[in-house]
């Protein structure tokens, strides 16, 4: 089947009521070196934009840019395709997605069998200039856009595998630079484990990139063998850690590498190249006719709602002044979508608990859960019978009666001055002695007579009658000596008696 039959089967179970109008122009095949152990490959740039039509509205709605490189060699034919970009506009918003997903899984079944290569990092726009800004726009994060892929690739491959139930060959790997973890991934993506799907590249790790990786023109794989293999000896595992640190996957960036090896469809003749979408001769133009079309493309804005209507008018003039062949039309007949109002819903939304769901009291019963407050009565004595529910009651003492004392009072006692016959606790009591009266501790005052009578005086004079500093020894001097002969001067020339001054030479003996 031509890619227009596949298109009309895909996109005419639309809801009716639209027009799809496709446009699809290819460059002339040039020839490009896609493996270097291998001839060089037949190259065809296509592009591909869906117009949407209705009674109110005409406006593109997306857009596919791929790269298709066919390998002949003397007994074998490959093709591979590389989707280099996918856009959309944000018109006709409830569509899109649809219009987006069937239009590649027509374009995947017409050129099958084949190798597709994905490059999934989301960005604002690739396609449609200034769509980024356009508010009816919805673009997928990155792990919301290789969920989308993983989603559109495993379409193609069941409907590979149906058709023809003999051909089961069909091979679907998917890497993200930097993970390992498989599980983990599959739950920051929320895809569910498929057995279909291989994690990795599919092909051997301690292989040469450059025999088993193809360059395509604008790749992430091709630009880091370019920088780094110089000598063309980079193993497959070496360039899977290169490009964990490469712009477009590394840093913050969660960007996916996708493929497929999709087989051939059960109602394609093996023998027939009729199935390919670049079999048409007509749908081949110049170079410079392509990039003319290119660049007014990249030009137009898509800003807003108005801006993609004035866009689209704009490129359809220009497709036609260029000579460009006419859009395949396509009408849809499938179910139209049906208006709803803003005022009523047919049906409850989602997470919403209908009415029916909803217990609600009447007014003779008492509501669940409810905290009823009850007050006392200001008209009532405060001896009624039904007291409050967990009421705390304040008893105060009666001014008038002494009988009950209150609770936890401390009660402080003095001591009567007048009764008080106990001395003070802990009270320090300074005995001092009279002056009349004479302490067995001082020494005894003695008369001159028994100082005479008294043999060993002047022994005792000796330590405690010195009244005078000892004076200084000369040095060699016997200190015994000194002691003895300062005494005897003393009592020679000292007219008081002994007994007058014994006390107070006993206290400066004492201190010196």
């Amino acid at each position: 089947m031509t890619f227009e039959q596949r298109l009309q089967d895909s996109l005419e179970a639309l809801p009716g009521g639209f027009k799809v109008h496709v446009h699809q122009v290819a460059c002339q095949p040039s020839k490009h070196q896609l493996y270097v152990n291998r001839e060089p490959a037949t190259h065809v740039q296509r592009l591909i934009l869906v117009r949407l039509e209705d009674e109110r509205l005409d406006a593109f709605v997306c857009g596919l840019e791929v790269d298709e490189y066919t390998l002949e060699d003397k007994e074998t034919k490959e093709r591979v395709v590389y989707i280099a970009k996918v856009d959309t506009t944000g018109a006709f918003s409830k569509q899109r997605g649809n219009v987006t997903r069937r239009l590649l899984e027509a374009y995947l079944a017409s050129v099958a069998p084949c190798s597709v290569y994905v490059f999934a990092r989301s960005q604002p726009q690739y396609l449609f200039h200034l769509s980024a800004n356009n508010q009816d726009k919805r673009v997928l994060d990155d792990r919301g856009l290789i969920r989308w892929w993983r989603g559109v690739l495993t379409k193609c491959l069941q409907n590979a595998q149906s058709s023809n139930h003999d051909n089961k060959n069909g091979i679907a790997w998917w890497h993200v630079p930097g993970v390992d973890n498989v599980s983990m991934l599959e739950r920051q993506v929320n895809c569910s484990p498929d057995p279909n799907w291989i994690y990795g590249f599919p092909f051997d790790p301690n292989a040469r990139a450059v025999d088993v990786i193809p360059r395509f023109s604008d790749d992430v794989k091709a630009r880091v063998l370019k920088d780094h293999d110089d000598n063309g000896e980079m193993t497959v595992a070496a360039l899977t850690q290169l490009l964990e640190f490469t712009e477009e996957c590394g840093g913050n960036h969660f960007a996916g590498l996708l493929g497929i090896h999709l087989p051939a469809f059960g109602d394609v003749n093996g023998n027939d190249d009729s199935g390919s979408s670049s079999s048409s001769s007509e749908l081949y133009h110049d170079p410079d006719i392509f990039t003319v079309f290119w660049n007014h493309l990249m030009k137009t804005s898509f800003k807003h709602s108005q801006a993609v209507i004035k866009g689209t008018s704009m490129l359809c003039d220009k497709w036609k002044s260029l000579g460009l062949p006419k859009p395949i039309t396509i009408t849809t007949t499938g179910p139209a979508i049906q208006a709803t109002s803003s005022t009523t819903t047919t049906a409850p939304h989602v997470n919403t608990l209908s009415s029916n769901m909803i217990k609600r009291s009447t007014s003779s019963a008492t509501p669940i859960n409810t905290l009823t407050v009850k007050r006392k009565d200001n008209t009532t004595t405060p001896t009624t019978s039904q007291q409050p529910i967990n009421t705390l009651t304040v008893k105060r003492k009666d001014t008038s009666t002494t009988k009950d004392q209150p609770i936890n009072t401390l009660t402080v006692k003095r001591k009567d001055k007048i009764t008080t016959t106990d001395p003070p606790i802990n009270t320090l009591t300074v005995k001092r002695n009279n002056t009349n009266t004479i302490t067995t501790n001082q020494p005894m005052k003695r008369t001159r007579d028994e100082d005479n009578n008294n043999k060993d005086f002047t022994v005792q004079q000796l330590s405690i009658e010195s009244s005078q500093p000892e004076p200084k020894r000369r040095r060699h001097e016997s200190p015994t000596a000194t002691s003895s002969s300062s005494t005897a001067t003393q009592q020679d020339n000292d007219p008081e008696p002994p007994t007058a001054r014994s006390f107070f030479g006993y206290l400066k003996s004492f201190f010196m």
